[in-house]
């Protein structure tokens, strides 16, 4: 066997981070309505149906995109903003103010635009899942994570058998408080568990 391979660390799972991943991803899917809005209020002011690309853009770029279409499809390039839509017969106020409420909303890193509508990107979920997930960072991270686990594993094999009863676990714990420093956590009474995020950080 080579050198490189002894020697090759491999990442350990350690936990995953349910509520930071919900709280990030309720947090956005929040502003999805506000932004599909923009895009309702933008399509009266069009006849023609507008694609993904024109969508996106409007989201980045807010009402200023929104005149330099209307201006470039219209035989008035140069007319001010508000006397085309007259000419055209739309009131775009209502448009205007939605985009300038929302529109800053719109991040390509989180967003995409399908014809269903704004949705969340599969990369950002994906991006989100990789942040809230922990694993261990080097060879010494992984030995103290295997010890954890065998020692937390012993003393609840100790406590199925008997070897040690439920009502002790509290005095195991006070006697032996470093314990918890090290990763290992009593669960109510129950037996001991890795302390994952304490781990984490040792």
């Amino acid at each position: 066997m080579s050198k490189n391979l002894a020697t090759k660390f491999t990442p350990k799972f350690l936990y995953c981070d349910g509520d930071f991943i919900k709280k990030n991803r309720k947090y956005n899917e929040e502003k999805i309505p506000f932004l599909n809005e923009c895009l309702i209020e933008v399509q009266k002011l069009f006849d023609k149906e507008l694609t993904i690309i024109e969508k996106t853009e409007i989201l980045q770029f807010g009402w200023k995109k929104v005149t330099e279409m209307l201006r470039k499809d219209s035989q008035f390039p140069n007319a001010k903003i508000q006397t085309l839509l007259e000419l055209l017969g739309k009131d775009g106020s209502l448009a205007e103010k939605t985009l300038i409420e929302h529109s800053s909303k719109f991040l390509d890193n989180i967003f995409i635009i399908k014809k269903t509508g704004v949705e969340l990107s599969d990369k950002y979920l994906k991006d989100l899942d990789d942040k809230g997930t922990y694993y261990t960072t080097s060879k010494a991270q992984n030995q103290k994570l295997d010890i954890i686990t065998r020692i937390t594993n012993d003393l609840n094999e100790a406590i199925d058998n008997e070897v040690i009863y439920k009502n002790q676990i509290k005095d195991i714990i006070k006697s032996t408080n470093k314990l918890l420093s090290y990763g290992i956590t009593p669960l109510d009474n129950e037996g001991f568990r890795p302390n994952y995020e304490k781990i984490r950080r040792l």
